[in-house]
């Protein structure tokens, strides 16, 4: 009879537990570890003062990642998050510069919803569209949320707050956002960025052509350091209001197995302040061409063009404002929050500039890869007696001359795939500036990095 009454018990345990199990068809763990150290030195691109401008930090970054797929159609992401400089215990809970944690991703994906071509994604995401010239980082590639880091510029965290919908007409896919960026709890206060991208894949040689238009509505409250919208449109610390829109054109080709081409054209309109209007532009061209031959050589050729603003102007700000980008032009130059004046006014990175990019790498052996670039800055419009803006205590706070050439940066990595897993990297860039400088402001600037990751 005990035996019956607990074969029963079991039963009912199963029969009850199953469902529960059911609802979760599949469950993947995932992360990654990054731990690295760097040296920086003349950042400040002058000797002149207290001779404290060279810096050395060690950082771990860990993320942990679990995804669930509770039915066909219906899945979560939830990624944690930490990254910080070694014996940084001070900053609070609140912050990942210490061993607190955030959430670094948090979403809903909701296959055929409604409508069968129809993907919508509700929470914190990452979102980037082409290379990344408008929209791929909530706080810009150069600056971090987490203000604690040496390095803010190898910060990850990249996602939005949003919803996304994407409409899958192969071969047509109408993919649209909504990101808070600045939640005040009223709405006529609030920081939002919302854009449509319409990506066309022609069929042959992998082409594809797309169009979109992003708006960034900042309707008038100070950003806090608590925010996790760091975007700051160059009104110079003061002016609030702006209301923007970028439309842009892309599209990339592979007339060769060798060969790649791609480019991309925006523009920029709206309110910049409410008595400024907005009118800028940015083109983008790259190319790559790998050779099939022993060690893989590869060389590749990027240009890149931010309008600026001529020094005085009082007509429409006619400055590039890079929005969320997600690009990196030049190791050092990224840091740097490179053209940081144009007209000026204290601007962000990726504006009033010309860059040329050449680089080449290859693979010397089976798991390692080595790469080099060189970069040339050259302002669109020269910052005559302008202070620069500078992103921290060893950062630029040079002057400029007449003269329109930036500089030149060298960069170097190399990274060896010590296991499937494990991968071993190192890198080394000079900055030089040009005769833009006052001639006090040109000692060469240097970073050396290196460091495992780990990804499971």
């Amino acid at each position: 009879m005990k035996k019956s009454a607990l074969f029963c018990a079991l039963a009912l345990l199963v029969f009850v537990v199953m469902p529960a199990y059911a609802e979760v068809q599949n469950v993947k763990v995932s992360g990654d570890l990054n731990t690295y150290i760097g040296y920086r030195k003349e950042f400040d691109f002058s000797d002149a003062g207290a001779d404290d401008d060279d810096q050395d930090w060690f950082n771990t970054t860990t993320r942990v990642r679990v995804d669930a797929d509770l039915t066909d159609n219906v899945s979560t992401t939830v990624r944690l998050l930490n990254e910080r400089d070694w014996d940084d215990e001070a900053e609070g809970i609140t912050s990942s510069g210490d061993t607190g944690v955030v959430i670094d991703l948090a979403s809903i994906s909701l296959k055929e919803f409604l409508y069968s071509p129809l993907t919508l994604t509700l929470g914190r995401q990452e979102l980037r569209y082409g290379n990344a010239l408008v929209v791929g980082d909530v706080d810009n590639n150069s600056q971090s949320a987490e203000t604690g880091l040496v390095a803010r510029e190898f910060s990850v965290r990249k996602a939005f707050d949003a919803v996304r919908s994407v409409l899958d007409f192969d071969p047509i896919t109408i993919d649209s956002f909504y990101a808070k960026l600045d939640e005040t709890g009223t709405v006529s206060r609030d920081i939002d960025l919302w854009g449509v991208d319409v990506d066309y894949a022609v069929g042959s040689y992998n082409a594809n052509v797309a169009a979109y238009v992003v708006g960034y509505q900042d309707l008038g409250v100070a950003e806090t350091a608590s925010s996790i919208a760091q975007i700051q449109p160059q009104r110079g610390g003061s002016f609030r209001g702006e209301t923007l829109y970028t439309f842009g054109i892309r599209g990339n080709v592979e007339p060769t197995e060798s060969l790649t081409v791609g480019g991309e054209l925006a523009f920029e309109t709206g309110d910049f302040t409410p008595n400024r209007d907005q009118s800028a532009n940015a083109f983008q061209f790259n190319g790559q061409y790998t050779f099939n031959t022993t060690f893989k050589p590869a060389v590749k050729l990027q240009y890149a063009f931010f309008s600026g603003e001529e020094v005085g102007n009082a007509g429409d700000q006619e400055s590039w404002i890079p929005l969320a980008e997600d690009q990196t032009w030049g190791i050092i130059a990224d840091r740097m929050n490179l053209s940081t004046v144009s007209g000026g006014t204290p601007q962000n990175s990726n504006t009033n500039m010309h860059i040329v990019n050449l680089g080449a790498s290859f693979v010397p052996l089976e798991d390692l890869t080595v790469t080099a670039d060189w970069y040339y800055f050259q302002l669109v419009e020269e910052n005559d007696t302008s202070a620069a803006a500078g992103v921290g205590a060893t950062d630029n706070t040079g002057v400029y001359t007449d003269d329109e050439e930036y500089g030149n940066e060298f960069d170097f990595t190399a990274t060896y795939d010590y296991t499937e897993d494990v991968a071993l990297n190192s890198a080394i860039a000079v900055f030089s500036p040009g005769d833009a400088w006052e001639p006090d402001a040109r000692d060469t600037a240097i970073q050396v990095t290196g460091g495992v990751s780990v990804a499971f």
